[in-house]
Protein backbone atom coordinates (compact mmCIF):
# COMPACT_ATOMS: atom_id res chain seq x y z
CA UNK A 1 0.00 0.00 0.00
CA UNK A 2 1.33 3.64 -0.77
CA UNK A 3 1.97 6.01 1.49
CA UNK A 4 -0.65 7.81 0.28
CA UNK A 5 -2.87 5.32 0.47
CA UNK A 6 -2.16 4.68 3.97
CA UNK A 7 -2.70 8.03 4.68
CA UNK A 8 -6.33 8.45 3.05
CA UNK A 9 -7.46 5.87 5.05
CA UNK A 10 -5.80 6.60 8.10
CA UNK A 11 -3.63 3.06 8.48
CA UNK A 12 -0.79 2.92 10.70
CA UNK A 13 1.78 0.34 9.85
CA UNK A 14 5.01 -0.96 11.29
CA UNK A 15 7.74 -3.20 10.43
CA UNK A 16 9.85 -4.74 12.84
CA UNK A 17 12.33 -7.31 12.25
CA UNK A 18 16.42 -7.80 12.40
CA UNK A 19 16.88 -6.05 9.43
CA UNK A 20 17.65 -7.36 5.77
CA UNK A 21 15.18 -7.04 3.22
CA UNK A 22 11.80 -6.02 5.46
CA UNK A 23 13.80 -3.26 7.13
CA UNK A 24 15.05 -1.94 3.09
CA UNK A 25 10.81 -1.95 2.44
CA UNK A 26 10.46 -0.23 5.50
CA UNK A 27 12.89 2.67 4.86
CA UNK A 28 12.03 2.78 1.15
CA UNK A 29 7.99 2.52 1.80
CA UNK A 30 8.93 5.18 4.84
CA UNK A 31 7.28 2.55 7.29
CA UNK A 32 7.73 3.46 10.74
CA UNK A 33 10.56 0.28 11.94
CA UNK A 34 12.05 -1.12 14.75
CA UNK A 35 15.18 -3.51 14.76
CA UNK A 36 15.74 -5.95 17.39
CA UNK A 37 19.52 -8.02 17.29
CA UNK A 38 19.90 -10.63 14.87
CA UNK A 39 22.24 -12.91 17.80
CA UNK A 40 20.30 -12.84 20.91
CA UNK A 41 20.11 -15.26 23.35
CA UNK A 42 16.79 -16.95 23.37
CA UNK A 43 16.07 -15.24 27.02
CA UNK A 44 16.63 -12.43 25.58
CA UNK A 45 14.83 -12.32 22.20
CA UNK A 46 11.58 -12.26 24.06
CA UNK A 47 12.23 -8.81 25.96
CA UNK A 48 13.94 -7.48 22.89
CA UNK A 49 10.76 -7.98 20.82
CA UNK A 50 8.38 -6.65 23.51
CA UNK A 51 10.83 -3.66 23.46
CA UNK A 52 10.46 -3.59 19.36
CA UNK A 53 6.61 -3.67 20.04
CA UNK A 54 6.49 -0.91 22.98
CA UNK A 55 8.95 1.20 20.76
CA UNK A 56 6.04 1.05 17.75
CA UNK A 57 2.97 1.19 20.13
CA UNK A 58 5.11 4.45 21.72
CA UNK A 59 5.64 6.10 18.21
CA UNK A 60 1.82 5.80 17.45
CA UNK A 61 1.11 7.25 21.19
CA UNK A 62 -0.69 4.59 22.24
CA UNK A 63 1.58 4.15 24.96
CA UNK A 64 3.80 6.06 27.42
CA UNK A 65 7.42 6.15 27.03
CA UNK A 66 7.72 5.15 30.61
CA UNK A 67 6.57 1.75 29.74
CA UNK A 68 9.59 1.10 27.54
CA UNK A 69 12.30 2.57 29.94
CA UNK A 70 10.23 0.01 33.02
CA UNK A 71 11.20 -2.79 30.36
CA UNK A 72 14.96 -1.61 29.72
CA UNK A 73 15.34 -1.33 33.35
CA UNK A 74 13.88 -5.08 33.53
CA UNK A 75 15.91 -6.37 30.66
CA UNK A 76 18.86 -4.90 32.59
CA UNK A 77 18.42 -6.69 35.65
CA UNK A 78 17.21 -10.06 33.51
CA UNK A 79 21.06 -10.15 32.36
CA UNK A 80 22.65 -9.71 35.61
CA UNK A 81 20.66 -12.32 37.13
CA UNK A 82 21.02 -14.58 33.90
CA UNK A 83 24.93 -14.06 34.64
CA UNK A 84 24.67 -14.83 38.00
CA UNK A 85 22.69 -17.67 37.57
CA UNK A 86 25.05 -19.13 34.79
CA UNK A 87 28.65 -18.39 37.16
CA UNK A 88 26.75 -19.95 39.92
CA UNK A 89 25.68 -23.32 37.73
CA UNK A 90 29.10 -23.67 37.16
CA UNK A 91 30.43 -22.93 40.13
CA UNK A 92 28.33 -26.11 41.16
CA UNK A 93 29.90 -28.13 38.65
CA UNK A 94 32.79 -27.94 39.39
CA UNK A 95 32.66 -29.01 42.96
CA UNK A 96 30.28 -31.77 42.01
CA UNK A 97 31.19 -35.17 41.44
CA UNK A 98 30.65 -36.64 37.81
CA UNK A 99 29.31 -33.20 36.65
CA UNK A 100 29.84 -31.30 33.48
CA UNK A 101 30.61 -27.83 33.22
Amino acid sequence: MSQSRRSEHGCQIAIIATGGELNEIAQREHILSALIPKDCQPRMAVIYSLRALFEVLNAFKLIDRTYIDELVATSAWLEKESALWAKRCADQAKTTPNSRP
